[in-house]
């Protein structure tokens, strides 16, 4: 993939398709995930929904948070 396909807009809406080229997970999954509070909710406009770019950056930035291991002094006790 280019970088163009791995990288979003700083701000805007996404389409589905969009948000799902740097998250890639299925549609379903990203929907159960959406519905369980797992992954940002929509923005609906009509029957459209539209993700903050802004909001999907957020949950990027939390999920590189969440993998680094954490760093601990002394182990020994």
């Amino acid at each position: 993939m280019t970088d163009q396909a791995q990288s979003s807009p700083d701000s805007g809406l996404l389409r589905l398709a969009q948000v799902l080229t740097v998250i890639p997970i299925s549609k379903s999954s990203w929907c159960a995930g959406v519905k369980a509070g797992i992954y940002p909710r929509p923005i609906k406009l009509g029957r459209i929904s539209l993700w903050r770019s802004e909001d999907i950056h957020q949950f990027i930035a939390t999920l590189d948070q969440e993998s680094k291991p954490a760093v601990h002094g002394d182990i020994d006790g």
